[in-house]
Order: C-alpha cells, then structure tokens, then sequence
C-alpha cells in the first residue's frame, strides 16, 4: 500500500512537470509568433537642397535704422530732404515727418555713400554706392547712379569695382561736370580708386587723381566760390575682420587748381603735422573762399588744422578727444556754407562749434554714431543730420529736430542690404503666430512686432 501510494506521487509530479513544461513551450511560442519581423535597413536618400520657389514673403518688421552716410536738402524745395544709409536712398516731402524709399528697384545695391544734386538744374541727381565707413560689416556698392527726372527714374553710369564711394561733388553751373571720390576696395587692394571726373554727364570716366592700389579717396570739397579749387584726402586703409589697418605712408592732403587736370600734394605743407595720417576730412565754407579745414588723423598731433590762403600755410585749433576720437570711423568736419566760424563735427554724438573751432559743445540727439550733416548755403536754419539710428532734420537751426527716422530694412524688397540682415535673430516660439527677436536697436527705442496668440492681437 505504501508503495503504491509513493507511486501515485511520482506519476503525479511527473504529469505536473510534464504539464508546466508544456504551457511554458506554448507561452514562448506563442510570444514568438507576436514579436514583429526586424525591419530591413535601407539606404538614406540623397540630400536636396529646399525648394523656397513657393514661399510668398511678407514684411512683419521691426522697422530699425541703418547706418546713415548720406544727408541732403533739396535746394529749392525746402521741405524735401534725402537720406542715404546702408539700407538704401530715402526722401522726406514734408520736413521728415514722412519718408519714402528712392530708386527701390533700380539699384543694383542698396548701401548708399554719396549724393549730390545739381544747383543749376535740381531735376539732375547723382548717386554714389557704397558706405565709407569702415566698420568689419562695411556694406559696398555697385558703383554711380543718375537720375534726370527728380529721382523717379534711375541709370547707370558704371564705376562698379570702385565699392566704396565717399563723396560726389557736381559743378554749380555745369551738371555734366561731375567729380566722384572712390575709395575702392575695403577688404583689399584694387586699381579703381581715386578721384573720376565726367564732363559729359557720366557717359565716360576720367581717373584724374589715383595714388595706389591700396589707397583711396575719403573726402574731396569743392570751392564753393571757385570750382577750379578741390581738395581730395587719400586714406591707406585695409579692412580685416579682425581688425582695420588704417594709416600709412601712402595717406595725405591733395589740390588742384584747374578742376582736377593736376594735382598737387601739400599733406606737409607749413604747419600741417609730421609722420603718417590716417583719415582725414576736409571742409570750406562760402562765407570765406581762401578758408580750408583738415580734421586730421596723425601719428604725431591728431587734430583739426585751418589754412586761410588755400592750403599754403595752416595753423593747429584743437586736439578736443570728441572729435579726434575713433578717426577710421569718423573724422567728420563741415562748415556753415554762410559762417565759416560755425563747424560741425558729426562723432559718437555731434558737435558744434562758433568759433572756428576752438571750442566744442554737444548737440542733441537720440542715437549715436553721427556721419553726416548738410546745411541749406541759402538758409542756414535748414539743415539734415544722419547717425546709425536714421535721420533728424530742422528748420530752426537745431533749436528743435524732427521725430528720428528709421528707414525700414523690408525683408525682400530691393532696398534690403544683401551684405547684412538686420534681425539677429528670429524663430518661431511657444505656437504659431508667436515670434521671438533679438536685435540691436536705437536708445530709448522699443522693438514691438504685432502678434497673434490665443486669438488675440497684441504687440510686443
């Protein structure tokens, strides 16, 4: 009995062994038969570039300012002024409260350097291309433009390798006769720099000035009371992204007294510093046809030089740091075209002098970074500065100044400077229709960009 009670255990562990171990294979297969097939690897296909052929762009701002270069009054129409800037050609019919963009389209480029209107015919205006200031995020241009039409319509004159056009001057009584100071290449050497000269509206280029390939023209004045008389200051100059090689032997004061035929060098005419210059500015005033200034960028004594009988002999005014500072960048000086007693030294803020330039006081502004200041020869309360935030204009001799204009950068509109994008950066955040932008913008200026969220317009 015990025996076969013992037997009865075994046969029924046997049977319960024999029963697990059978669910445990029928699990296992079961598990195997649901576990997916292992996915063939393919070979990833080929990177193409994005199709944008579809894309519709629309401007949704900011609007900011550019650099300025340029500022000019029309000289019979006192209520329109221009403004050039790295963001193209701008003109004001009413005194600066609105502004509307020039030669949108018709430029090959938007960075503007020089303009200057014909005074015996205003319907005659000439553009030059090109900012001459210096910065590692210079923007060049494409050479000169010409409008017969009151700048409705423009052409081309050529001058394209010139990049950098710093002033152009139209003789009073003779708009065919036209002077253009081309600094050339900023980033390296180029022949096409200098002084040109067209006597037949721009249909054909005389290089009448030109000291090397590595230096070029940064400031030319024409004598108000004769325009036989030019002065031109040649500036040795390279732009590196690291840094600017400014100054050098090859820098120095030119004139000439028979329009531009011939030259004469007189950077070390009596009282005018020894050693290497750097850039240097020139001004004269109609008041005083024999008064020249040369704001000065020397080794030896920086500082703002005056000659009273055409460049012979000059006499050092002022070393005042304000406008002998950051001179690549600046060295910026212009007399009152009826008092030459009166200059303005446009720097980090601008500055004014009454007398003859021995003493300095600043005058108001929002942004900083002035570059140029024009002043009606036939109203001296008329007057346009530019700085890098857009362009303020007066009736009152600066005693009060227009709202400060900041030309818009319209993303994908012509006027766009193709060297640089204003906006840092920008992307899309927190949903659609909600934008996060970094951007350097004016003092005291807000950056707001209308947005939608939740259904609601608002602004930030």
């Amino acid at each position: 009995m015990k025996g076969s009670n013992e037997m009865t255990v075994k046969t029924c562990i046997i049977v319960l062994a024999t029963t697990l171990a059978v669910v445990a294979l029928s699990a296992c297969e079961r598990q195997q038969a649901a576990s997916p097939l292992p996915i063939p690897r393919v070979a990833a296909p080929d990177k193409q570039a994005p199709n944008t052929d579809a894309m519709i762009w629309r401007f949704i701002g900011p609007m900011t300012g550019t650099r300025g270069s340029v500022v000019l009054g029309h000289p019979i129409d006192k209520n329109v002024f221009y403004h050039g800037a790295s963001g193209g050609l701008w003109k004001t019919p009413d005194a600066g409260q609105t502004w509307i963009p020039v030669g949108d389209g018709q430029f090959g480029t938007s960075s503007v350097g020089a303009m200057d209107i014909s005074l015996s015919n205003p319907e005659i205006m000439y553009v030059g291309m090109g900012e001459p200031q210096m910065r590692n995020n210079v923007s060049w241009g494409d050479g000169v433009y010409k409008s017969v039409d009151g700048g409705e319509t423009w052409t081309h004159l050529g001058l394209e390798e010139t990049h950098h056009i710093s002033q152009i001057r139209i003789h009073p009584t003779d708009p065919n006769t036209v002077y253009v100071a081309a600094f050339g290449h900023a980033f390296g050497p180029n022949p096409e720099r200098g002084v040109y000269r067209t006597t037949d509206g721009g249909q054909s280029w005389e290089q009448v000035l030109f000291k090397s390939e590595s230096a070029g023209v940064i400031d030319l004045v024409l004598n108000p009371t004769n325009p036989d008389e030019l002065f031109a200051s040649i500036w040795e100059f390279e732009r590196k992204a690291w840094g600017p090689k400014t100054g050098g032997a090859q820098s120095g004061l030119w004139k000439s007294a028979d329009g531009g035929d011939t030259w004469t060098e007189i950077t070390y005419n009596n009282g005018l510093p020894e050693g290497r210059h750097g850039r240097i500015g020139i001004t004269m005033s109609a008041a005083d046809g024999k008064r020249v200034y040369a704001l000065i960028d020397s080794e030896t004594r920086a500082g703002l030089y005056r000659s009273d009988d055409l460049g012979e002999n000059w006499t050092f005014v002022s070393d005042y740091f304000q406008i002998i500072g950051r001179p690549f960048y600046y060295s910026h000086i212009y007399a009152n075209p009826s008092n030459a007693d009166e200059l303005w030294s446009p720097n980090n803020r601008l500055f004014s002098s009454r007398d003859g330039g021995k003493n300095w006081v600043v005058e108001p502004g929002i942004k900083d970074d002035f570059h140029d200041i024009w002043i009606d020869p036939r109203d001296a309360n008329r007057m346009i500065v530019t700085c890098d935030g857009g362009a303020e204009v007066t009736l009152t001799g600066g005693l009060s100044w227009s709202t400060q204009f900041h030309p818009e950068d319209f993303t994908g509109l012509p006027c766009l400077d193709r060297q640089r994008i204003p906006l840092q950066r920008v992307r899309e955040c927190a949903g659609p229709g909600r934008l996060q932008v970094a951007q350097r913008f004016p003092l005291g200026r807000d950056l707001r960009i209308r947005h939608h969220s939740g259904g609601q317009r608002r602004e930030w």
